[in-house]
């Protein structure tokens, strides 16, 4: 019987930010800072707000991004 093959870091790091979105949304962040929603709209082109709310609470879901409440930025 073959041992269990561990997982592999690449194949979930594809899993978690793979997609026509993830990463497009995750460059904005990572380029423009924090975010409003509204702003992260703009930047990502093309992006409907429906798709970027899935993409975003994926992302989310994943620990790679976090919402700020917080009224001042």
């Amino acid at each position: 019987m073959p041992k269990p093959v561990p997982p592999c870091p690449v194949e979930e790091a594809i899993r978690v930010i793979g997609g026509k979105w993830k990463l497009l949304v995750l460059r904005s962040l990572l380029l423009n800072g924090p975010q409003r929603y509204s702003e992260l709209l703009l930047s990502v082109t093309a992006i409907s707000p429906k798709e970027l709310t899935r993409n975003l609470r994926e992302l989310s879901k994943a620990g790679l991004v976090s919402q700020d409440t917080s009224a001042g930025r």
